[in-house]
Protein backbone atom coordinates (compact mmCIF):
# COMPACT_ATOMS: atom_id res chain seq x y z
CA UNK A 1 0.00 0.00 0.00
CA UNK A 2 1.19 3.11 -0.82
CA UNK A 3 0.54 6.37 1.54
CA UNK A 4 1.00 10.10 0.49
CA UNK A 5 1.19 13.19 2.31
CA UNK A 6 0.11 15.90 1.12
CA UNK A 7 1.20 18.60 0.65
CA UNK A 8 4.25 17.61 -1.34
CA UNK A 9 7.29 20.09 -0.65
CA UNK A 10 9.40 18.98 -3.87
CA UNK A 11 7.48 17.03 -5.64
CA UNK A 12 10.64 16.10 -8.57
CA UNK A 13 12.76 14.81 -5.91
CA UNK A 14 9.87 12.69 -4.04
CA UNK A 15 9.66 11.34 -7.28
CA UNK A 16 13.03 10.14 -7.83
CA UNK A 17 13.65 8.70 -4.30
CA UNK A 18 10.16 6.91 -4.30
CA UNK A 19 11.20 5.18 -8.04
CA UNK A 20 14.37 4.00 -6.35
CA UNK A 21 12.47 2.64 -3.51
CA UNK A 22 10.10 1.06 -5.68
CA UNK A 23 13.03 -0.60 -7.74
CA UNK A 24 15.14 -1.77 -4.45
CA UNK A 25 11.37 -2.89 -3.48
CA UNK A 26 11.01 -5.25 -6.49
CA UNK A 27 14.30 -6.79 -6.75
CA UNK A 28 13.52 -8.12 -2.90
CA UNK A 29 12.95 -11.64 -1.99
CA UNK A 30 11.95 -11.56 0.89
CA UNK A 31 8.62 -8.36 1.32
CA UNK A 32 9.40 -6.41 4.58
CA UNK A 33 8.10 -6.36 7.85
CA UNK A 34 7.58 -2.71 8.63
CA UNK A 35 6.38 0.09 6.23
CA UNK A 36 8.86 1.71 4.65
CA UNK A 37 9.65 5.38 5.03
CA UNK A 38 10.48 8.07 1.78
CA UNK A 39 11.24 11.08 3.65
CA UNK A 40 8.31 12.32 5.09
CA UNK A 41 5.80 12.39 2.85
CA UNK A 42 5.37 8.30 1.12
CA UNK A 43 4.67 5.06 3.10
CA UNK A 44 4.83 1.92 1.28
CA UNK A 45 3.79 -1.24 3.12
CA UNK A 46 4.15 -4.18 1.32
CA UNK A 47 1.57 -6.90 1.85
CA UNK A 48 2.28 -10.65 0.63
CA UNK A 49 -0.72 -12.45 1.41
CA UNK A 50 -3.06 -11.32 -1.14
CA UNK A 51 -5.17 -14.11 -3.29
CA UNK A 52 -5.13 -14.27 -6.88
CA UNK A 53 -7.75 -11.75 -8.79
CA UNK A 54 -7.68 -9.45 -6.25
CA UNK A 55 -6.24 -5.71 -6.28
CA UNK A 56 -2.45 -5.64 -5.71
CA UNK A 57 -2.08 -1.95 -6.16
CA UNK A 58 -3.54 0.38 -3.17
CA UNK A 59 -2.60 4.10 -2.50
CA UNK A 60 -3.98 6.78 -0.07
CA UNK A 61 -3.42 10.41 0.04
CA UNK A 62 -3.55 12.09 3.17
CA UNK A 63 -3.50 15.20 3.70
CA UNK A 64 -2.24 16.82 7.19
CA UNK A 65 -4.08 20.44 5.75
CA UNK A 66 -7.13 19.27 4.53
CA UNK A 67 -10.66 21.45 5.43
CA UNK A 68 -13.85 19.33 4.74
CA UNK A 69 -16.21 22.83 3.61
CA UNK A 70 -16.45 23.14 0.16
CA UNK A 71 -17.18 26.33 -0.16
CA UNK A 72 -14.27 27.54 1.75
CA UNK A 73 -11.68 25.64 -0.28
CA UNK A 74 -13.47 26.97 -2.89
CA UNK A 75 -12.76 30.70 -2.05
CA UNK A 76 -9.56 29.83 -1.47
CA UNK A 77 -8.16 28.69 -4.69
CA UNK A 78 -10.14 31.35 -6.45
CA UNK A 79 -8.10 33.79 -4.23
CA UNK A 80 -5.22 31.96 -4.94
CA UNK A 81 -5.90 32.30 -8.63
CA UNK A 82 -7.29 35.40 -9.23
CA UNK A 83 -4.31 36.96 -6.83
CA UNK A 84 -1.65 35.01 -9.26
CA UNK A 85 -3.29 36.15 -12.29
CA UNK A 86 -4.48 39.56 -11.87
CA UNK A 87 -1.51 41.06 -13.67
CA UNK A 88 -2.71 38.88 -16.87
CA UNK A 89 -5.79 40.72 -16.36
CA UNK A 90 -4.37 44.14 -17.62
CA UNK A 91 -3.45 42.00 -21.04
CA UNK A 92 -6.18 42.45 -23.32
CA UNK A 93 -6.02 40.43 -26.96
CA UNK A 94 -9.01 41.79 -29.13
CA UNK A 95 -10.51 44.66 -26.11
CA UNK A 96 -10.82 41.70 -23.82
CA UNK A 97 -8.82 40.10 -21.26
CA UNK A 98 -10.68 35.94 -20.02
CA UNK A 99 -9.30 33.84 -17.24
CA UNK A 100 -10.29 30.02 -18.28
CA UNK A 101 -9.78 27.95 -14.97
CA UNK A 102 -9.55 24.12 -14.92
CA UNK A 103 -11.99 22.56 -12.13
CA UNK A 104 -10.58 19.39 -11.27
CA UNK A 105 -12.54 19.04 -8.18
CA UNK A 106 -15.80 18.60 -10.50
CA UNK A 107 -16.77 15.73 -7.85
CA UNK A 108 -16.54 18.21 -5.12
CA UNK A 109 -16.96 21.67 -6.10
CA UNK A 110 -20.02 22.77 -8.82
CA UNK A 111 -19.58 25.98 -11.14
CA UNK A 112 -22.31 27.21 -9.02
CA UNK A 113 -20.16 25.95 -5.77
CA UNK A 114 -17.59 28.92 -7.51
CA UNK A 115 -20.03 31.09 -8.62
CA UNK A 116 -20.89 31.76 -5.21
CA UNK A 117 -17.35 31.87 -4.26
CA UNK A 118 -16.47 34.27 -6.32
CA UNK A 119 -19.40 36.60 -5.12
CA UNK A 120 -17.81 36.63 -1.59
CA UNK A 121 -14.26 36.98 -1.84
CA UNK A 122 -12.37 40.43 -2.66
CA UNK A 123 -9.54 40.31 -4.96
CA UNK A 124 -9.36 42.65 -7.72
CA UNK A 125 -8.83 42.13 -11.38
CA UNK A 126 -9.30 43.10 -14.68
CA UNK A 127 -10.76 40.30 -16.23
CA UNK A 128 -13.84 40.89 -18.11
CA UNK A 129 -14.88 36.87 -18.43
CA UNK A 130 -13.86 34.20 -15.79
CA UNK A 131 -14.62 30.83 -16.88
CA UNK A 132 -14.64 27.50 -15.18
CA UNK A 133 -13.63 24.08 -17.36
CA UNK A 134 -14.58 20.86 -16.19
CA UNK A 135 -12.03 17.91 -17.06
CA UNK A 136 -14.69 17.06 -19.06
CA UNK A 137 -14.87 19.70 -21.40
CA UNK A 138 -17.82 21.73 -20.16
CA UNK A 139 -17.66 25.59 -19.58
CA UNK A 140 -19.20 27.32 -17.82
CA UNK A 141 -19.21 31.40 -17.45
CA UNK A 142 -18.59 32.37 -13.72
CA UNK A 143 -17.76 35.80 -14.03
CA UNK A 144 -19.16 38.81 -17.24
CA UNK A 145 -18.04 42.53 -16.27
Amino acid sequence: MLTMFAPIANYRKLKQRLETALKKLVEMVDSPTEPLEIGSSVLITVHDQWKPGYKRVVAAVMNRNSNTDILANAKVALADRLARKASWSKVAIADESWLALLNIYGILASADTYRTALQSINVGHEFDRILVVSTGGKVELLYQR
